[in-house]
C-alpha cells in the first residue's frame, strides 16, 4: 500500500491530527482488509497517479472515511486521552 495515498487518505480525515503519527500503521491495516484495500484501489486509478481529491473517493469516500474513524477511536493515543489505556474488555 503507497505510504502517500494513506497520507492523502488521513490528511482528508476530521481524524487526521491523530491519525497523522499512524500512517505506516493505517497503510498495513488497509492492506489486510480486503474491502478497504480494494476501495484505495479504485482511488488511486481515478486519481490516476495524482494526490487523490475528495472527488476521488467517489462511492468509496463513507468505507474510507469509516475505517479512518475506526482506526482513530481505537489508537493508544485516543485510549488514553479517554482514561482506557491498558484496560482490556470485559463481557458479562
Amino acid at each position: 500500500m503507497e505510504h502517500a495515498l494513506i497520507a492523502a487518505l488521513v490528511e482528508m480525515s476530521p481524524y487526521r491530527r491523530g491519525l497523522r503519527p499512524l500512517v505506516a500503521e493505517i497503510a498495513r491495516a488497509a492492506q489486510i482488509c480486503d474491502q478497504v484495500r480494494e476501495a484505495v484501489a479504485r482511488i488511486a486509478g481515478r486519481a490516476g497517479g495524482a494526490a487523490p481529491t475528495r472527488s476521488a473517493l467517489g462511492e468509496d469516500r463513507a468505507l474510507i472515511m469509516a475505517f479512518l474513524e475506526h482506526i482513530f477511536f481505537a489508537s493508544p493515543a485516543f485510549l488514553a486521552s479517554a482514561g482506557m489505556a491498558g484496560r482490556t474488555q470485559t463481557h458479562v
